[in-house]
Formats: structure tokens, C-alpha cells, sequence
């Protein structure tokens, strides 16, 4: 559709190209669909508009009679306008993609590859808004890595760093693509799982448990971990408020033996 409606803009400027003849400019006009099609479509598209650009002026050279001393310059005149918008293109590709790898590492912990805090609480503040507008069930896992300052002193913090990206890899395997894992800090870890119910939610975390207590066996790591996890069947007040009821169940797990999981709902604006 974006494309679409750029080739019909085009036209219209070739059709005042036209009627205006080789005496009014109305170059820069070209632009206009080349930098959006850049900007908000794909390489592709970019790449054809710059060529259709280029083709619609060197016909328009070639039929409303503009004066060339040499036949070759009208050609020559094409490959440079060709190479303008290429470039033009080219750089506004360029600089979204740039702005768009600034906007993904804003949002990501550079150790696990994971959300960090901020992107995490941006994920889960846009599934709050959608659980109240749509009512749409979703559940929150709050993590904690039992012992790993064990890891640390024992095997070194490369070692550590090593386990951190492998919980981080275990719950992007255990957890769907359109849900959201984040490493809040240091080793707490969290997951939001869009559409879940409690159900669902459950079958996801024991998955979760047993794979990272096969990866911890497997490394001779001396590392459990403690869930607290809430399924929201209304939405939250906010981020804040679904983070803290999470938080606190996995402390309650910490206090009674840790390497367990307490899982509730909230349902009328309580724990049940």
C-alpha cells in the first residue's frame, strides 16, 4: 500500500514535470517518494522507487524536447539522478537502521541479550493497557537464581556470566516468540507470557524448571531458582504494582526453602 501510493505521488509529479516543461524545476519533488519509501519501507522498495524516479525523468527529457548538445547527456543526465536517489535512499536507510539498533540496545541487557528493566517494564505497561482495553489474560514470573554468588566465588564471574546467558537462553526456549524475557539485574530474571492463562502459565514454568535444573546438573553450577508467578485474569494498576505481586511471592519461596514455585491469580483486584 506504502509503495503503491508513492508510484501514484510520482506520477503526479511526473504530470507537473510535464506540464510545467524544462523551464520550472520541480526536481526536488522526486524526493519526496524516494525518502518516504526509505524510510518507511523495505530496501527493496527503495531501490524501485529510485529506479522508477530516474526512468519517469529520462523519458520526460527524452519527450518534451530539453535542449541536449550531445546525445550521450541525457543518459549521462539519467545515471546521475539515478545515483542521487540511491544515495538519498541509502542514507535514510541507513539512518533508521542505525536508530532502530540505538532503540533495540536501549532495551536490552548487553550480557544475555534479554529485555533489560527499562524494556522489560515498557512490554509489560503496553500488555496492561491491552489486558484492560481487550480483557486479556496475561501472567508475570518474577525469577531468582538461588545460590549463584556460589558460582561466582567457586568458578570465577565468567563463569557466572556464562550462566546468566544460559538461564536467559533456557527461558526464550521455554516461553513462546510473542512472549517477552528480561534480566532485571544481577541474577533475578523475568518473563511475561502474553495471552497466558494459569493453565498454560504453569505448563510453561515447569518447562522452564526442568530445563535449567538439567542445564545446572549437567555444569555441576549448584544453582536452583525460586518463581513467583501471578496470572492476571483482569489487568493491574500498572507495571509497578504486577512486578511488585510477583516479587513477593518469590520472596515467599526464598523464605520456605527456596527452588520452588508459588503461583496465584489475581482476580478481583486480589491474590487468590
Amino acid at each position: 500500500m506504502l509503495l503503491a501510493g508513492c508510484f501514484v505521488l510520482l506520477a503526479v509529479f511526473g504530470v507537473l514535470d510535464y506540464a510545467t516543461g524544462p523551464e520550472l524545476a520541480v526536481s526536488i519533488f522526486y524526493l519526496i517518494p524516494v525518502g518516504i519509501v526509505a524510510w518507511y519501507g523495505r530496501k527493496r522498495s527503495a531501490v524501485a522507487i529510485s529506479l522508477c524516479c530516474a526512468a519517469l525523468w529520462f523519458y520526460l527529457d527524452s519527450t518534451t524536447g530539453r535542449p541536449y548538445a550531445q546525445d550521450f547527456s541525457a543518459y549521462w543526465n539519467a545515471a546521475v539522478r539515478l545515483s542521487f536517489f540511491s544515495i538519498v535512499a541509502y542514507l535514510l536507510l541507513s539512518l533508521k537502521a542505525r536508530l532502530k539498533a540505538e532503540a533495540a540496545a536501549a532495551s536490552t541487557d548487553a550480557l544475555t541479550g534479554a529485555l533489560n528493566s527499562r524494556g522489560f517494564y515498557e512490554r509489560l505497561e503496553q500488555e496492561i493497557s491491552r489486558s484492560a482495553r481487550y480483557a486479556r489474560r496475561f501472567s508475570l514470573a518474577y525469577l531468582d537464581l538461588d545460590n549463584f554468588k556460589q558460582v561466582n566465588d567457586r568458578f570465577g564471574h565468567a563463569t557466572g556470566d556464562d550462566l546468566l546467558r544460559a538461564v536467559a537462553d533456557i527461558a526464550r526456549e521455554s516461553t513462546r516468540k510473542t512472549d517477552h524475557v528480561s534480566r532485571l539485574g544481577g541474577d533475578e530474571f523475568a518473563l511475561l507470557l502474553v495471552e497466558a492463562g494459569s493453565e498454560e502459565a504453569a505448563r510453561a514454568i515447569d518447562k522452564l524448571q526442568a530445563r535449567i535444573a538439567e542445564r545446572m546438573e549437567a555444569q555441576a553450577w549448584p544453582v536452583q531458582v525460586s518463581i513467583g508467578m501471578v496470572s492476571f485474569e483482569e489487568a493491574p494498576a500498572d507495571a509497578k504494582e504486577a512486578i511488585r505481586l510477583a516479587d513477593d511471592l518469590m520472596y515467599r519461596v526464598k523464605k520456605t526453602g527456596k527452588n520452588s514455585v508459588l503461583h496465584q491469580r489475581w482476580a478481583g483486584g486480589a491474590l487468590v
